[in-house]
């Protein structure tokens, strides 16, 4: 969308008068520069022409910019606020998408906004990184909240433009609540919020890589060897509700009574309990609040030992597991992972001629995680907190 397009000719028409005689000048000067010249002169300019009364230069100095520089937040806000202060604000001054704007114009941390993961986005579409780099920018931020609490009072109460100015000026969630609670049915901003809504609320399929230390605590035939201390790691995904993941862990250390072995034309007594097993669980969530999750799941694994350390010789067995599971999701856009997970294992160890030990055990797990998918968590808690 160009400005030309988007402002009405009835603003254009309106905005003439002989103020313009500085224009040329200026406008000269933005044209021949790059996209970051002529944002860092539009920044310096717009205040003056806002204040001085000068409609006309006003309306060229931001056709250029948006022509040389748009699509761009800072140009969007500039052009909605320059036509609410001359009266001619209408819905054909944004197309469709104005709610990512919004929104990122709303983050308080600007310097994330501007130099962290939304670059790649912003440069997609087009000039946009320059426009909001150039010298100037925090300065025109300042002005145009200032400019948007004094045109708050002269707007229409649950209007258009009180929704603008109340965002402008900062006070978003004011603003936000117009959306939420219908105050702008039958508008285009409101079609584009629940649009926006409905794809942040979309089931999302979200990668997650989980490092565990737990203890697990034998029972039956396996209490022989002792409770251990573990270390695993977790790699599955999930699309809500449902989830699955592989599993690996790893627990060294000695049994508490020797068991006996025959197997492979090996024989003898070992009190090695170097174990891994490796395996995979499913489940699903069956209680959330807020970033808060409950889970149960069931899973199946593989246990392989090392009894004798001089000796190429594994034994090993087949188990299932079923257990439950406490999940937080912390950090600014939910994509770290508290964990912990309480499983019931059920083993049986191929041991044949040697020491039964068959059995089962306890296994609580701690876990540090990390969401791997970019989600919309962030999102979803911008527009409906």
């Amino acid at each position: 969308m160009t400005f030309a397009r988007a402002i009405p000719l009835l603003w254009l028409l309106l905005t003439a008068s002989a103020s313009a005689q500085e224009a040329p000048g200026l406008l000269e000067q933005m044209d021949a520069g790059d996209c970051t010249d002529t944002s860092r002169l539009a920044y310096a300019s717009l205040p003056r022409l806002f204040f001085s009364n000068e409609p006309d230069t006003l309306l060229s100095v931001l056709m250029l910019w948006d022509d040389r520089c748009g699509p761009a937040e800072p140009i969007t806000r500039a052009i909605i606020l320059g036509a609410i202060w001359d009266g001619e604000f209408g819905e054909d001054l944004y197309d469709e998408g104005i709610i990512d704007p919004l929104l990122w114009h709303a983050d308080e941390d600007r310097r994330y906004n501007r130099r962290g993961m939304k670059i790649a986005d912003l440069e997609a579409a087009g000039g946009v990184v320059e426009v909001d780099l150039a010298p100037g920018a925090e300065n025109f931020d300042v002005f145009t909240a200032d400019l948007a609490n004094q045109l708050l009072p002269h707007q229409p109460i649950g209007s258009l433009e009180q929704f603008f100015c109340l965002y402008y000026a900062g006070y978003r969630d004011l603003a936000m609540d117009m959306l939420r609670d219908g105050t702008l049915d039958d508008t285009y901003l409101q079609y584009d919020y629940d649009l926006a809504l409905e794809v942040a609320n979309a089931v999302e399929t979200v990668k997650e890589l989980v490092i565990t230390n737990g203890y697990w605590s034998p029972r039956g035939n396996l209490t022989r060897v002792g409770g251990k201390y573990s270390l695993g790691v977790q790699l599955g995904q999930r699309r809500a509700p449902w989830f699955m993941r592989g599993i690996g862990e790893l627990r060294l250390g000695r049994a508490d009574y020797p068991y006996w072995v025959d197997k492979g034309g090996v024989a003898g007594y070992s009190d090695r309990w170097d174990a891994f097993s490796i395996g995979g669980e499913a489940g699903r969530n069956v209680l959330r609040w807020g970033d808060h999750h409950l889970d149960l799941f069931i899973g199946a694994h593989y246990e392989v030992v090392t009894p004798f350390q001089e000796e190429d010789l594994n034994i090993g067995g087949v188990g299932v597991s079923a257990g439950a599971g406490y999940r937080l999701a912390v950090g600014r856009q939910r994509r770290m992972l508290v964990h912990l997970d309480l499983r019931h294992e059920w083993t049986q160890v191929d041991n044949a001629g040697g020491t039964n030990l068959d059995g089962r055990a306890w296994n609580l797990r701690l876990g540090l995680g990390w969401v791997l998918t970019k989600t919309n968590a962030e999102q979803r808690a911008r527009l409906a907190p």
